[in-house]
């Protein structure tokens, strides 16, 4: 619309007759016709009136006019004052010098450059052209006031459907720290039980391997009691040979030396169940270790276990982290939505300020329109 009303009236300026003050306005009524309304009266060039058809032909229709006007001279019968304007003058100039004008300058505009008649062209014209030129404006301007309005709607859809999101998020969020929180606390007493069963099953594994080496010891003990027994029998046994060799002399000898080699295979007997209780302890003393070996096997796989649960949580952690920079980068954009949509709105409002503009000057042209009705009504 600023290109428009900044377009010089000269575009829409109209030629018209051009007659001399001292032309008797019989003649002066001959130039007209139905394309034209309006007879400038110049001086040397320079307008001095005009000769409204309209006006002239009410003038002579009264009872003494064709007696008294015909042979005048136009200079006398001519309409004063004009309103002049500059043919470099924009529309919206001559608009805010019509709204100045408080005299009745005729129904026409005489355009001139330096004084020098240019054109003319008529109120009615001019106001339609700016009643087109504001119309139209105004069109535009509804049309972008209903653009941004949908705008700002899908804008708000925007925002609502942002911080639904946000909402979600932000419940999410809440919830996976809570859970990260009990996970961290469950697996915290997992590490603690780990560390008390491996404790345990070192301690075990010690206790066994003492008593490993306590088994060791009886069997050399053991060792030694039947290398003992196993001498004593011989020895017995030479005793009583030589006992038999003594004859009656060696009779009491040789009950001793019976005694002995009996105590000696009782030891015998005495030592070997005594092997075969160890045997069998150590056995299970063996299997015991193997349990606990296996036992010690799964508490290491349990400690990977747990391991790898702490990953996960690390994993949970992290997510957690980005979920909250999530819920920041949500509200940054809230923000940025926020501000765009008071642009829209500022920019709404200056609209809504042109339009206003453009109402008051659809005003000023039904104003004009209206005074020119008048005043025509009053001659």
């Amino acid at each position: 619309m600023a290109e428009l009303l900044a377009t010089p009236i000269k575009e829409y300026a109209k030629s018209c007759p051009v007659i001399h003050g001292e032309v008797k306005l019989e003649k002066a009524i001959q130039l007209y016709d139905d394309e034209t309304n309006c007879i400038a009266v110049v001086e040397e060039k320079n307008p001095i009136g005009l000769l409204l058809k309209d006006r002239i032909y009410a003038k002579l229709s009264t009872l003494y006019g064709p007696f008294l006007y015909p042979n005048k001279p136009v200079e006398k019968m001519m309409h004063t004052p004009l309103l002049t304007v500059d043919e470099n003058d924009s529309i919206l100039n001559v608009m805010e010098k019509i709204h100045h004008c408080q005299e009745d300058f005729g129904e026409c505009i005489v355009i001139t450059s330096k004084n020098v008649l240019k054109g003319i062209i008529s109120l009615e014209k001019f106001l339609d052209l700016m009643t087109e030129i504001q119309k139209e404006e105004s069109n535009k301007q509804m049309g972008s006031i209903s653009k941004k309005v949908d705008d700002v709607a899908e804008l708000a859809e925007i925002i609502t459907r942002i911080t639904s999101v946000a909402k979600r998020h932000e419940t999410k969020s809440v919830h996976a720290k809570e859970v990260t929180y009990k996970g961290q606390s469950v697996l915290e007493e997992v590490v603690k039980r780990v560390h008390l069963i491996n404790q345990i099953s070192d301690d075990h594994m010690e206790h066994i391997g003492k008593l490993e080496a306590q088994m060791n010891q009886i069997f050399e003990l053991l060792n030694g009691i039947e290398r003992i027994s196993k001498q004593t029998n011989l020895l017995s046994l030479n005793a009583s040979i030589e006992a038999a060799r003594a004859g009656k002399e060696g009779a009491g000898f040789q009950v001793v030396a019976n005694e002995v080699r009996t105590l000696s295979e009782e030891v015998n007997v005495a030592v070997k169940q005594i092997v075969d209780y160890v045997n069998i302890t150590l056995e299970e003393t063996n299997e015991t270790r193997a349990a606990l070996e296996q036992r010690r096997k799964d508490f290491t796989k349990s400690t990977e276990l747990v391991k790898e649960m702490e990953s996960y949580f690390i994993n949970l952690f992290q997510l957690t982290e980005e979920m909250s920079t999530g819920m920041v980068d949500i509200s940054e954009n809230i923000r940025q939505v926020d501000s765009e949509v008071e642009r829209v709105a500022e920019g709404m409002n200056s609209m809504a300020g042109d339009v206003s503009s453009n109402l008051k000057r659809l005003f000023f042209i039904e104003e004009i329109k209206n005074r020119q009705f008048r005043d025509l009504s009053v001659e």
